[in-house]
Parts: structure tokens; C-alpha cells; sequence
């Protein structure tokens, strides 16, 4: 018989881990990863019962965390990685700077991350924010940039200087005038943080397949007989209900040309805060087909925001209580901001702090399977605390706010919307379902409290995640 899954406040969650401390007893040091093991902070008299130091001893500090991951040098201290590209020994990578604007990086082991861009997306009217970033091979590389540019760069080898062309993509938006329709910013709860968002991006299965998004629109890569390519619009997401709504794609996978998936948004802006619902398509070889959609019915708080939009599918989840099974629509403010392909007909994204899955082959099914993880913070002061999920085999990673999980692939598990949590909370009956690691990413004991946009590699041996100020390499089972 199923345990009964409990949904309840930030604050009763996270007393779950600390009992009965106030806000002056914790620090953040001892919440490393936020749900990890905590660590120790020692005393003052802890630490002045050690032997005195040798005054040219410095302390030994360590660049990587007990799980292997380990930071990187980055060449500005200012540096958002918003999208990470990995290879067999190299890595791609897109950021943002406040101060330089958007820049696009490389690594190897031997000269670390240096720029490899010719700076010509920070003209002016350009570079206010970073899209996604794809490449064929270690010679080939596509990135997004704002307001509608993709940029391909090529050389001959790692040893050769980089060659970049540019193309400013078609702009379908819809929407007021003053409405950018590459980004958009959801505050999912009043006087908080936002969660940012960029319409505009490149991913493709193979150098001769292919595609772009900026704004509402899908685009392919064309090259015709002479050699010369341009980017065709292909599918545009059309039908905003009033002035103040826009649709947005924002990201894409696929597992071959009949099956290839795209996560959108539907934002409605009023008052100056954007209630946001998810979109998804999908295309096999009947062309594109919208799966889900919503209606978007502003309120006060984001329950109730997205409702179900006729014609289209809904995101549900399941609950489980007393041995029986309670169903209902995910219809809090939220989008997908990244989108995994898990096999043929199926996909799997995060939505806040939901792991979704879909799948739609003979019947439609879409699943949010809550992942019991708290943030160092209260889930009410993070826009979204899941952010990315990348599936090597049998292992599935998820990036977050301040750590990295792991948990097991399993089709027939996130069907059936089973709740995922650690292995304490299944041993005290928090929850009966899946089970994830935290796959700790704290340096010296202390937590990283920042977003971690990406999680992806080539193997486990391989994985990069990477966020604001941070990029961790794993290279240790």
C-alpha cells in the first residue's frame, strides 16, 4: 500500500531538516546542497583547541567538492553561464556579463576557459541576453543571442582561429509593441525573485539537421545548391488571446527527424508581472502538433494560473492517500525551461518543482512527478528550484538552486507520477516512489547559493553544471 505523499508548506518542509532553529541559529554553511549532508561549523573553542599554525601555513582549502565536481576558473568573476556544450575533453559554453555582455566561451584541460567570440553580438542593440547554444562536433559551434541573432562559427581544427557568421532571424511576435520578444521575466510569487527566460536558441540532431527559435517561431537551416544557407521558418505558435499575451519556444530535443520536441511559454503580462503557463510541441511525421496548452487566468498567487486550454492536453499529477489514487491538473504559474528527449515519443523536462514526462505515441500521457527537494533557500524566495534535467542511460541528472541530484531513469515510475525523494524520507514514510542522491556540489562545507542553470555531459565521467559564477566539471564516478 502507498504511503501517503503530504504537500505542505515551505516552512514545514524545511523544519524537516532543521527542527526548531530560528534564522540566527543556521547558517548557510551548514546546509550544504540544501538537503546534503551538513556541515560542520566548528566552534570557537572548537578552533582554538587546535595546535597553532605555522604563520606561512595557509589553510588547505579545495577547489572540489566531496562528489567530484570541481570549479572551474572562470575569466570574469561576474560571469551568469546560462548553456554548457560538452565534448570529449572541450567545452562550450554562453554567458552572461553585466559588465562585457554576452560571451561565448571554450575549455580544454590545458589553457582552462578563454573567449572564442568576435564580440560583434554586443553592438549595440544587441547582446542584452544569452540564448542556447548547440554544435555538431569540436569545429562546429551555433549560439542565440538577442535580439533574433544566430551566430555559426567554424575553423579547421582546435589549433585554428574561429570564422563567425551571423543571421538576424524573422520576428513573428505577438504582443504589444513594447514587449521583447525574445525574454521574458515570470515572478512566480509577489516581491521575489524572477526567473528570466530567452526566446532564442539553436539545437539540432546532426551538422545537416538543424533548428532555431526565436520569439514564437521554429526555423530549419537550409542550404541550397550553391552552398549558401539560410534559416526557413518552419512552425510559428500563433493565436495570443489579447494584446498583453505572447507566445514564446524556448528550447528542443529530439531523438530522430519524425520525433522531435519544443517547450514554449504562454505569458500574459499585467500590472507589469508576467503569469506565465506551459506550452509543448511536438513533431513526428505528420508535422508539428500543439500537445499542451493553457489559458492563462491571472490571479493573485500562481495556484489556479493555467487552466486547460480546449483541444489541448494538461500536465496533471497524482496523489496518493489511504491506498487510493487523486488526480489533478498542474495549473500553477510556470513554464518548461528546458526539454530532454528520453527515447522515441518521449520527453521529460522540469517545471518548478515537478519532474514532467511525456509521452505521445498510441495514447497522450503527461505526468509532474514532485522531486521532495528543498533549496538552501524557502522555496518562496527562488522563481524555480528545478531548472534542467540530462539522461545518460540509466542515470538521470537534474540541475537546481545550489545542487545537483541524481536519480534512475524509469518510464513506468514517472508515468505513474511517483514522488521523488532521498532515502531518509522514504525511510520515515515521507514518500513512497522514486529516489534521488544529492550528488553534492558544496566547496570547503560551505553551499553554493546560486542557480545552476545546466546539468549535461557525454558520460558520468563527464558532466558539467553550470550557473551563475559557476562552472563544475565532473570527471569521477
Amino acid at each position: 500500500m502507498r504511503r501517503a505523499l503530504l504537500i505542505a508548506g515551505p516552512c514545514v518542509a524545511f523544519s524537516i531538516v532543521v527542527a526548531c532553529a530560528s534564522p540566527a541559529d543556521v547558517t548557510l554553511g551548514q546546509f550544504a546542497d540544501a538537503g546534503g549532508t551538513p556541515s560542520v561549523v566548528p566552534t570557537e573553542e572548537e578552533a582554538s583547541a587546535d595546535p597553532p599554525r605555522d604563520a606561512g601555513s595557509p589553510p588547505v582549502r579545495s577547489s572540489c567538492s566531496d562528489a567530484g565536481w570541481c570549479a572551474t576558473e572562470l575569466p570574469e568573476d561576474d560571469l551568469d553561464v546560462r548553456d554548457i556544450l560538452p565534448f570529449e575533453g572541450r567545452a562550450f559554453a554562453i554567458a552572461e556579463s553585466q559588465t562585457l555582455g554576452v560571451k561565448t566561451l571554450e575549455w580544454d584541460p590545458s589553457n582552462g576557459w578563454r573567449y572564442i567570440d568576435d564580440n560583434t553580438q554586443n553592438a549595440y542593440g544587441s547582446g542584452a541576453y544569452a540564448g542556447t547554444l548547440w554544435g555538431p562536433n569540436e569545429n562546429e559551434i551555433y549560439y542565440g543571442v538577442a535580439p533574433g541573432f544566430i551566430y555559426h562559427g567554424t575553423r579547421k581544427d582546435p589549433s585554428s582561429p574561429w570564422s563567425w557568421e551571423r543571421s538576424r532571424l524573422e520576428d513573428h511576435g505577438q504582443g504589444s509593441p513594447e514587449l521583447d520578444h525574445g525574454h521574458f521575466e515570470h515572478q512566480k510569487w509577489a516581491n521575489t525573485n524572477s526567473a528570466k527566460a530567452a526566446a532564442v536558441g539553436v539545437w539540432g540532431r546532426s551538422e545537416d539537421d538543424v533548428y532555431a527559435w526565436y520569439a514564437n517561431t521554429i526555423f530549419r537551416r537550409q542550404v541550397d545548391d550553391g552552398g549558401q544557407a539560410s534559416w526557413v521558418v518552419e512552425h510559428v505558435v500563433e493565436d495570443a488571446t489579447t494584446p498583453s499575451e505572447a507566445l514564446y519556444v524556448l528550447s528542443a530535443s529530439g531523438s530522430g527527424p519524425g520525433d522531435m520536441w519544443f517547450s514554449g511559454a504562454r505569458a500574459r503580462y499585467i500590472n507589469g508581472r508576467a503569469y506565465v503557463c506551459p506550452i509543448v510541441l511536438h513533431k513526428t511525421a505528420d508535422g508539428y502538433t500543439r500537445v499542451v496548452d493553457h489559458v492563462v487566468k491571472p490571479a493573485t498567487q500562481p495556484a489556479g494560473t493555467c487552466t486547460i486550454k480546449p483541444g489541448h492536453n494538461h500536465l496533471i499529477y497524482k496523489v496518493f492517500i489511504a491506498g487510493m489514487t487523486f488526480t489533478g491538473p498542474v495549473n500553477i504559474s510556470g513554464y518548461i525551461p528546458r526539454i530532454e528527449s528520453s527515447g522515441p515519443n518521449a520527453a521529460v523536462g522540469m517545471h518548478d518543482g515537478h519532474l514532467i514526462y511525456m509521452r505521445d505515441d498510441d495514447e497522450w500521457s503527461g505526468v509532474a512527478n514532485p522531486v521532495s527537494f528543498t533549496p538552501v533557500h524557502s522555496i518562496n524566495d527562488v522563481p524555480a528550484y528545478l531548472s534542467s534535467i540530462w539522461i545518460n542511460g540509466e542515470d538521470a541528472w537534474l540541475s537546481a538552486w545550489g545542487a545537483v541530484l541524481k536519480t534512475d531513469t524509469n518510464h513506468e515510475r514517472w508515468k505513474n507520477g511517483d514522488p521523488i525523494g532521498t532515502d531518509y524520507q522514504m525511510k520515515t514514510n515521507q514518500v513512497d516512489g522514486g529516489l534521488y542522491e544529492v550528488s553534492t556540489i558544496a566547496l570547503n562545507g560551505a553551499a553554493l547559493d546560486v542557480p545552476f542553470h545546466q546539468v549535461r555531459g557525454t558520460s558520468n565521467t563527464n558532466i558539467w553544471a553550470v550557473g551563475q559564477r559557476y562552472a563544475l566539471h565532473k570527471t569521477t564516478p
